[in-house]
């Protein structure tokens, strides 16, 4: 390959480079930018639609809220007292206790005759935990006394089995 040859391939190698590059600077020439007035006129529109849409989903949050909770709601909340009374001095929950307010609070519902535990209108209750929302139907009421009462009996067990030492 001579001297001219190479310089032809080298030119062709970079001459689709310096042509894009040609194109994005023609390009740039034909840019419009918008003035300072309008500017400050979209910026205001984009601040206050974002201002009126957040207001609007706030409204809507609130009120989808409000309407949930009167359709799921129990007429009788815990206590505050025996949940505090769940808690030990270094704020961590005793299970036993937790259990006991539950079973309490599952024996001062009333119940229908399928074993549902019901509100004033006759409606089955719907408690909120942390998994999500938990119908008190009799299936579901007998799985929380059971599980509420297998942690009191684990307990009672554990504090009733000797010690290391075989000392009770």
């Amino acid at each position: 390959m001579s001297a001219m040859e190479k310089k032809e391939v080298k030119k062709n190698i970079f001459s689709p480079i310096v042509k894009f590059f040609k194109e994005i600077k023609s390009e740039l020439k034909k840019v419009v930018f918008p003035t300072l007035k309008q500017t400050r006129v979209n910026t205001t529109v984009v601040i206050v639609t974002v201002i009126l849409v957040g207001i609007l989903i706030g409204v809507l949050d609130f009120a989808f809220n409000y309407g949930r909770n009167l359709l799921i709601t129990t007429d009788k909340p815990v206590a505050e007292e025996q949940v505090n009374d769940a808690i030990t001095e270094n704020n961590q929950v005793d299970p036993v206790k937790s259990a006991q307010v539950i079973l309490d609070e599952l024996n001062n519902y009333k119940y229908d005759e399928k074993g549902n535990a019901i509100d004033e209108e006759g409606k089955v209750i719907v408690m909120q935990s942390a998994e999500g929302s938990v119908e008190l139907n009799a299936e579901n009421v007998a799985k929380i006394r059971e599980s509420a009462q297998s942690v009191i009996d684990g307990a009672q067990d554990k504090a009733d089995a000797p010690d290391e030492g075989g000392n009770q």
